[in-house]
């Protein structure tokens, strides 16, 4: 039905209802790149009791999340943008894509492949929220 290829290539809807297409290892290049390679920590950090730490951690997540999927820039009081619903659900959907992929990795986009669950504690994206 579909090539091997198709298959590899992640299928999402950004904010305007249109279908958009992403390559999975361009998007984890550029989550790792905009969040200094830690995107586990700021993943962890978005759910800090903390707010001085879980805020920036959001906006950076939101900002980069935004930038790797091209969906351009987030919402801000000032300018029109994407919003946080909607960099989230993409985040989320690739997320849960990846983890279908690859069942054995844990379910964050930096997860390296075929690690053994029981030594890998990551935060799951579903259960980020803002």
């Amino acid at each position: 039905m579909y090539s091997q290829q198709e298959r590899e290539i992640f299928e999402f809807q950004d904010g305007d209802g249109k279908k958009r297409l992403a390559d999975p290892l361009a998007v984890h290049r550029r989550l790792s790149l905009m969040l200094g390679g830690e995107v586990q920590k700021a993943l962890d950090q978005t759910k800090s009791d903390i707010p001085e730490v879980a805020f920036p951690a959001f906006a950076r997540l939101g900002q980069a999340t935004c930038i790797a999927f091209d969906l351009g820039f987030p919402l801000t009081a000032d300018k029109l943008g994407v919003t946080e619903a909607t960099w989230l659900r993409v985040l989320n959907e690739w997320t849960d894509w990846l983890e279908k992929k690859n069942p054995i990795s844990a379910s964050s986009p930096m997860s390296p492949p075929a690690m053994d669950r029981s030594t890998n504690s990551t935060t799951p994206l579903s259960s980020v929220s803002g």
